[in-house]
């Protein structure tokens, strides 16, 4: 019989393995729920919000169209050199007595290259109760400039400035 085998009709022989007494169960502590991150990012978004909404009121809320020049003549005229910010406009007026004329006023940078036409239209006597005609243009570049108009009837140019 090998040192493997079992007799026969014998039950088999297991050696009971010693127990480990098992520890009790602790409770598991419960889990701290972090609140605080969104607390504060809720905080920094409100902040936030609030500053661009302010930011916006006072840059817009505050300020109007203020004319920082003006120039009322006949005919052909250059103007100085005039140093404008980065948001101006160009308003216009003329006075037709019988025929309607042109009235263009072109924008060069301090190099005289032209940056825009601003105005090219026709003075007519659209408006029966003053005899004028007018309009707005508004530019979005800034540094120093000066006007060109020309015309062969009177008119008003003026720059305004968002103050």
């Amino acid at each position: 019989m090998s040192q493997f085998q079992q007799p026969p009709n014998q039950p088999p022989s297991y050696q009971e393995q010693p127990q480990l007494p098992i520890p009790p169960e602790q409770p598991s502590a419960p889990k701290k729920r972090r609140g605080w991150p969104w607390i504060v990012g809720a905080i920094i978004l409100v902040v936030i919000v609030i500053g661009v909404i302010a930011g916006f009121a006072i840059s817009r809320g505050g300020t109007k169209w203020t004319t920082t020049h003006s120039l009322t003549d006949t005919g052909n005229v250059r103007t100085d050199m005039i140093t404008v910010p980065d948001d101006w406009k160009i308003t216009w007026q003329c006075y037709p007595e019988q025929a309607a004329y042109d009235v263009r006023v072109d924008v060069y940078n301090s190099s005289g290259i032209l940056v825009s036409t601003a105005i090219n239209g026709v003075c007519r006597a659209a408006d029966l109760t003053t005899g004028t005609t007018s309009g707005e243009y508004e530019m979005h570049i800034g540094g120093q400039v000066f006007l060109s108009v020309q015309s062969e009837g009177s008119w008003t140019v003026t720059v305004q400035e968002l103050k």
